[in-house]
């Protein structure tokens, strides 16, 4: 799973993230994961398809419904949904971006780096 699709699945497990910490007292890595998903959730909350995000991954809502809601077309809802997860995931998972960017690879505690000629 790359980093956008695990912002993805971090978005939308963000309820339950957040009950899980009202509930259980044993969540110390979650209430420190909470911290980091809320500090990327405020770099976009003022562009203007943050609404996007919420609709999508916190209402469940789908793409076609979103861009009804927002009086747009679903390629515009699309487009800016990918651009505002390619932010967060440099926020959330940046050692992950990284790796995926330059092609690394783990080897013990070494990184090699990949040259992918085409």
């Amino acid at each position: 799973m790359n980093s956008f699709e695990k912002t993805e699945r971090v978005l939308r497990n963000y309820k339950n993230y957040k009950l899980a910490t009202s509930i259980n007292e044993n969540t110390k890595l979650t209430k420190k994961f909470l911290i980091v998903i809320d500090t990327a959730l405020k770099t976009i909350e003022h562009d203007p398809y943050y609404k996007v995000v919420e609709l999508i991954y916190f209402k469940d809502l789908t793409r076609e419904h979103v861009a009804e809601i927002l009086n747009c077309d679903i390629k515009t809802v699309t487009r800016n949904k990918n651009k505002l997860i390619n932010h967060l995931k440099t926020i959330i998972f940046s050692d992950d971006t990284i790796e995926e960017l330059f092609h690394w690879n783990k080897i013990g505690s070494n990184f090699i780096f990949n040259i992918r000629v085409v």
